[in-house]
């Protein structure tokens, strides 16, 4: 995704705000909340399908109405079109919202990224490429050339000292990570879960846990580890619907906590669901799905996408982070 189509979407996202405020959340004949959400299928969003269909949702009064897509940029003006209630988003699209203004609030995170459980690490094939400073000339292939990954990977170029024009960022699909950087046609990936279990039994070395290093050095070592996946409504809905909020995350955490109790299933889960191959459905870590947010978690985001250019402003996290005040 490029910084001019996140503006763009933030754009429509401000223009349909107004437009939303203050609807009331749909609500079928039999009384149960209507939820309108878009995702993308992945690891890290595995709960909300299992809350889904294990009726966890419907146990809390719910009724989820899902559109699953690949790119969450398109979620943003969607939402405050009317079409959707609660989206996937990633800490950037949350910034870059924030510094044009608009109204949008998180309403919870989907995991948490760690050297234990990565969610954006940094493989290559050349042992000796142990430092970020190490990789200054270098190509080094990323999901998307913009975003939380990538702001990452720049924000700890940066603290070596190492100029974003003396490396190249080459999008690459995560399944053809492996493949580019065994050809030598990149000299370094950035890949999670799954997709890390796989460079590692090909042989190539694990340097470091991009999102969670990142974080730790902005917040001076108060936040220890990153996030790469989240789910936010627009503040004026969050406001007018704290109960649906509420029902929400009980529920998801209700999934997570199905989902830790039962490793097998969740591995079924992923093969069956995002179609993945027996082999790496069993074999792959299972993410560190973790649902509870404060701002002080989203606030290591702004040192980072302020350091590299991504937004201006200084974004007041406490509003951006939904606080349950019952």
């Amino acid at each position: 995704m490029n910084r001019t189509w996140i503006r763009a979407a933030a754009t429509l996202l401000l223009t349909g705000a107004v437009a939303a405020c203050g609807a009331d959340a749909p609500s079928s004949p039999d009384g149960v909340t209507v939820v309108r959400v878009a995702m993308i299928p992945l690891g890290s969003t595995l709960p909300v399908h299992v809350a889904d269909k294990q009726g966890i949702f419907a146990r809390h009064g719910l009724r989820i109405e899902r559109t699953e897509a690949q790119e969450p940029t398109t979620f943003a003006p969607a939402l405050t079109a009317g079409r959707y209630d609660i989206v996937f988003s990633l800490p950037t699209i949350v910034l870059v919202a924030a510094d044009k203004g608009l109204d949008v609030q998180v309403v919870n995170r989907m995991q948490r990224s760690t050297p234990g459980s990565p969610n954006g690490a940094l493989f290559t094939k050349d042992r000796s490429l142990d430092s970020f400073a190490a990789l200054r000339g270098k190509k080094i292939a990323v999901p998307a050339l913009t975003g939380t990954v990538p702001d990452c990977l720049k924000y700890l170029l940066l603290d070596e000292g190492v100029g974003l024009h003396e490396v190249e960022l080459v999008q690459t699909p995560f399944p053809a990570m492996g493949d580019q950087l065994a050809a030598g046609r990149v000299d370094a990936v950035v890949a999670g879960i799954p997709y890390s279990s796989a460079l590692l039994d090909r042989g190539f070395h694990a340097q470091s846990e991009l999102v969670a290093t990142a974080v730790r050095k902005a917040s001076d070592g108060k936040v220890t580890s990153g996030m790469t996946a989240l789910f936010a409504a627009t503040a004026a809905y969050t406001r007018d619907h704290p109960d649906v909020v509420r029902a929400w995350r009980r529920s998801l955490q209700e999934a997570v906590d199905y989902l830790n109790g039962h490793d097998a299933e969740a591995r079924k889960y992923l093969e069956t669901w995002l179609a993945m191959p027996p082999a790496v459905a069993q074999g792959s870590p299972l993410p560190d799905w973790t649902i509870d947010i404060t701002p002080e978690d989203l606030r290591p985001y702004v040192t980072i996408a302020r350091r590299v250019g991504t937004i201006d402003t200084e974004p007041d996290v406490g509003k951006l982070v939904w606080q349950d005040h019952p």
